[in-house]
């Protein structure tokens, strides 16, 4: 019996996750390929932890052994094109021409990069967090603004030098605020914490209020929080110019901004396909409710726009890893020719890490309490141990 070959494009949670529950649900009937440009996964909510200045263990994984142990094929590669007609993906690798290969099931899941809505200057001055490159980038510039501020003598300079802004009030960029906060208060423990009181951060969101589809006592505990730690939150302001020393809103012209943390919004990564498939403004793809792009095409994760009950679903892990249950439970009702299942979004909670504190949202119950950092790093040791296992 000829065994179907499944393409995963994209090596993020959807990706890798449907790699390997395709090969527990399908070894015998079907052989498996990932293909993604980088050599590792990255477990994207730990990025935080790193920013907060700590090492957290459980950040990479090797894709390439990940494969080996699992029992699919990798192959460390650009995709340049999709023939929707002929079922080929064409490919770069690092060196030599470009390849194609044949599927019978594609499954895309390429991920999203940061969108700075062509706001002038955001992409040039603003720092995003995507990367560890991107979160060393960020310590490297915070470490350069608190030698200079040590140096200049005057209050107003070292007040325009230590002013920070996040741009973007959902829970990445309220988590990132704090953990910025932290990383700067313990770069200047003891002899150097003359600088502190000079220090000044700002959040701005576009949007009519902070963290949009949360519950309130989650919105309204994050917003006592950022009261607490003097932050200045500007909400209802969207930004309209980013510059070196400062950045403008619609209604605030000039705010001082010597390292301007961008947390505010996702456009699709761009994967070019004949014929092209249905996307949205922002070049997400559309898919249906069994998470198709067309008859042979399922997508997930940050790259699909989906919808349920007129919402967008939540684009984060706890969305990926239902997402790629379903993908896997629908390519095996395909294979079988039985009835596709649809996929439903399931919220099981959300953990807000607001620095040595944080709110968890149990469903039935939220609670604010200093354990959240260590029941969150309970929980994400759980998932990278489910994303091996």
């Amino acid at each position: 019996m000829k065994l179907s070959h499944i393409v995963i494009v994209g090596g993020g949670f959807v990706g890798l996750l449907t790699a390997r529950l395709l090969k527990v649900r399908l070894s015998h009937r079907a052989e498996v390929t990932l293909i993604d440009p980088k050599d590792h996964f990255l477990f994207t909510p730990r990025l935080i932890d790193l920013l907060a200045g700590q090492r957290p263990s459980s950040l990479r994984i090797d894709i390439k052994r990940f494969a080996q142990t699992h029992g699919f094929d990798f192959m460390r590669a650009q995709v340049m094109e999709i023939d929707r007609g002929a079922r080929e993906v064409r490919y770069e690798a690092s060196s030599g021409p470009s390849k194609k290969i044949s599927y019978d099931v594609l499954v895309l899941c390429s991920g999203a990069r940061t969108s700075y809505s062509d706001i002038p200057g955001a992409e040039q001055h603003a720092f995003p967090l995507k990367t560890i490159p991107h979160a060393e980038r960020i310590h490297a510039q915070a470490k350069l603004l608190l030698a200079q501020a040590r140096m200049v003598k005057t209050e107003k300079e070292k007040r325009d030098l230590l002013s920070f802004v996040v741009v973007g009030g959902g829970a990445t960029g309220i988590e990132a605020l704090f953990a910025l906060q932290q990383y700067l208060f313990e770069a200047c423990a003891g002899s150097e914490s003359d600088v502190v009181p000079f220090m000044s951060f700002s959040l701005i969101q576009a949007g009519p209020q902070v963290l949009p589809g949360f519950k309130p006592f989650i919105v309204n505990g994050a917003l006592d929080e950022l009261r607490k730690a003097k932050v200045q939150v500007l909400i209802g302001q969207p930004v309209t110019q980013v510059a070196e020393d400062h950045l403008s809103t619609s209604q605030t012209p000039h705010i001082p901004s010597r390292l301007v943390l961008w947390c505010a919004g996702l456009e699709a990564n761009e994967v070019e396909a004949h014929p092209e498939w249905q996307r949205s403004p922002k070049q997400f793809i559309e898919v249906d409710a069994y998470l198709r792009a067309d008859e042979k095409t399922f997508a997930g994760g940050d790259m699909v726009a989906y919808k349920e009950k007129n919402l967008g679903v939540p684009k984060n892990a706890q969305t990926a890893f239902l997402m790629a249950e379903t993908i896997v439970d629908n390519i095996d009702r395909t294979l079988h020719h039985r009835p596709l299942k649809p996929f439903h979004y399931v919220s099981r909670g959300n953990i807000l890490l607001l620095g040595k504190t944080g709110i968890l949202d149990l469903n039935h119950a939220c609670l604010s309490t200093r354990l959240t950092p260590w029941i969150r790093d309970l929980f994400y040791r759980y998932r990278y141990w489910q994303m091996m296992h």
